[in-house]
């Protein structure tokens, strides 16, 4: 039965890769008819983006690339790395890649295939004479001088739904000879090849984020366009996704009418206090502040004991989106904390994150089966309820939840670099003993918590004009505002509709400005 399945599986994969969808086909002429004055023959260079079979990136994409062909005359090409172990679509590419959907979807918008994923001997062989000692050593693993150990971690733990690395793994092997044949067809192509700008749709996993490195290593511009802002450009010394949060202060300090900012930034955010969807957490279904909790529910036991509670993070969604972490991993941030939790002696809860992905809640399951004693809240349990019971700790890596507790005057303690990083208003340790010495001693932490930091740094962070953030509207697309779930096939009609409607005419405009601000900063 299982051979059977897996037959049935593999066909419905070949008719998905073949078929095109009554919305495909809209697509596709729409796409023909509104980029068919951009057929290029004479370029002066090339601009590389990944393959997604996103309909929305897609779409996305579309206007992407062709703006970087008007502007700059650089052609549009895009690549796919088909790891190893997908014999199946490794063979279907090979041979007919160019009767596949997303080929006849890309063509359509003049952006070429370039380069696929080569098999290289050496791969095996350096993969094979690794060994890490710790997971600090493989995240810190680095090629030739291009860091990529991150990147073989965030991709093992996504790859394969687990928590943490485990180094014995021969999956985790697997996940090396592919980064390694990636870095070794990357740099050959970047080598042999006027490759002049670079797109991706991820900093993270090595099916994107290397062939980016390889070009930052060579001088190539690398950018992100994303949804909060227009565009984010990486640069050799900042590979991550995140802003250049360290700079806020700075920043700000040379603005003028701050009083005006900080007014701004007070409105908003007691609005998301009290439980409004801004567009800084426009990704969250329902607000995290929003009275939704029994009015019965008690969070804490009120036993006189210090009162703290943990948030959880998604185990598995690439966690190394900063700098550094303390920790390798929330697992191992998880696992460190609950096992002092007695020693701690305090009254302590946990929430876990409410837009987590599914199989987190079998790796919560495996922790309450471990520790009993700890206390897990409905993850749909209010925030506001949290703070009025009159939380006295709350602990997160480098979630949102670390400006918004501190507001309510909340102690909070972070586990590593994240957006607050410039500020003094959470605690923000350097090591694992420093960060051991805080969950022993609450009663002795000294924190002032000034709230004209919180909302200056909440300007910056979410309103703040430059850095790929333009005036105006930045979801260029209306992202936050569709159903935008793989599984709409309706998608690329209801974007279709919107372009007849003239509601993306202004983005090129839009991509102009917001690529100026970060192509200064670098060239400053």
């Amino acid at each position: 039965m299982q051979l059977i399945s897996q037959i049935s599986q593999k066909i419905k994969t070949f008719g998905y890769l073949f078929s095109l969808s009554d919305a495909d086909k809209k697509f596709i002429k729409f796409s023909k008819k509104q980029w068919r004055k951009n057929k290029y023959d004479d370029t002066d260079g090339e601009l590389l983006v990944d393959q997604m079979f996103y309909d929305l990136y897609i779409f996305q994409l579309s206007y992407i690339t062709n703006f970087f062909l008007e502007k700059y005359n650089i052609a549009p090409k895009h690549f796919h790395f088909i790891s190893r172990e997908k014999i199946f679509l490794r063979i279907f590419f090979q041979f007919f890649r160019r009767f596949s959907r997303v080929d006849k979807l890309y063509t359509s918008f003049n952006c070429k295939f370039s380069l696929g994923q080569k098999y290289y001997k050496k791969s095996i062989q350096i993969a094979e004479e690794l060994e890490f000692k710790s997971k600090e050593e493989l995240l810190n693993f680095t090629y030739e001088g291009v860091k990529l150990g991150d990147l073989v971690y965030d991709t093992y733990l996504r790859m394969y739904l687990e928590p943490t690395v485990d180094l014995a793994d021969k999956r985790l092997k697997n996940v090396l000879i592919n980064a390694l044949d990636i870095y070794f067809t990357s740099k050959e192509y970047l080598n042999n090849n006027d490759v002049k700008k670079i797109v991706l749709s991820h900093a993270v996993y090595i099916q994107y984020a290397i062939l980016g490195r390889i070009g930052l290593s060579l001088g190539i511009d690398v950018y992100i366009f994303s949804w909060e802002r227009v565009v984010h450009k990486l640069t050799s010394d900042h590979l991550v996704p995140t802003p250049r949060h360290l700079e806020y202060k700075e920043i700000f300090e040379k603005k003028s009418n701050k009083s005006d900012h900080k007014n701004q930034s007070r409105k908003i955010l007691n609005d998301r206090l009290n439980g409004q969807i801004d567009r800084g957490i426009a990704y969250m279904k329902t607000s995290p502040y929003a009275d939704t909790s029994d009015p019965n529910q008690k969070i804490f036991l009120n036993n006189g004991k210090p009162k703290v509670a943990l948030m959880m993070h998604c185990f598995y969604d690439a966690p190394h989106i900063y700098k550094n972490m303390i920790f390798e991993d929330f697992f191992e941030w998880i696992e460190f904390v609950f096992s002092r939790v007695e020693k701690m002696d305090v009254d302590f809860v946990v929430k876990p994150h409410p837009n987590a992905q599914p199989l987190n809640n079998e790796i919560i399951e495996n922790f309450k089966k471990k520790y009993p004693n700890i206390r897990f809240l409905d993850k749909n349990t209010s925030n506001k309820k949290i703070i009025a019971e009159g939380i006295d700790l709350l602990l997160t890596v480098y979630g949102t939840v670390g400006h918004e507790f501190a507001y309510h005057d909340v102690k909070v303690l972070m586990a590593g670099d994240n957006p607050t990083a410039a500020y003094n208003f959470s605690l923000l340790p350097s090591s694992k003993d420093q960060y051991e010495y805080y969950l022993m001693n609450i009663d002795q932490i000294e924190l002032e918590i000034n709230k004209k930091d919180i909302e200056e740094f909440f300007y910056m962070h979410y309103l703040n004009i430059g850095e790929g953030r333009i005036e105006g509207n930045n979801d260029l697309f209306f992202v936050r505002k569709r159903d935008y779930d793989p599984s709409n096939k309706d998608m690329f009609i209801e974007l279709i509709d919107d372009a007849s409607s003239k509601k993306f005419d202004c983005i090129f405009d839009s991509f102009s400005k917001a690529i100026e601000q970060v192509d200064s900063r670098t060239t400053d």
